[in-house]
C-alpha cells in the first residue's frame, strides 16, 4: 500500500490500472486498497493543484502626468 501513496502523491490523476502496470496489480486490486486506504483514514482527501498563469496586473496611482519619466 506504500507504494499506491507513493504514486498518488506524485500524480493523483493516474487511473487504478496505470497504477497496477506500474506495481504488477490489476487495476481492480488497486481500487480495492485505495478504498481500504480511505476506509481506514489513511487517506484523508484527494486534491488538485491548480496553476495559474503568471500574469500580474499592477496599478500605479501618480501625481503628475509624467508618463516618460515613469517608463
Amino acid at each position: 500500500m506504500e507504494k499506491i501513496i507513493g504514486i498518488l502523491q506524485e500524480n493523483s490523476g493516474l487511473t487504478n490500472k496505470e497504477i497496477g502496470v506500474m506495481i504488477h496489480l490489476t487495476g481492480q486490486a488497486v481500487g480495492n486498497r485505495i478504498i481500504k486506504l480511505v476506509e481506514n483514514g489513511i487517506i484523508r482527501k484527494f486534491s488538485v493543484e491548480i496553476e495559474y498563469p503568471k500574469t500580474q496586473f499592477i496599478r500605479v496611482f501618480m501625481d503628475r502626468n509624467n508618463f516618460s519619466d515613469f517608463e
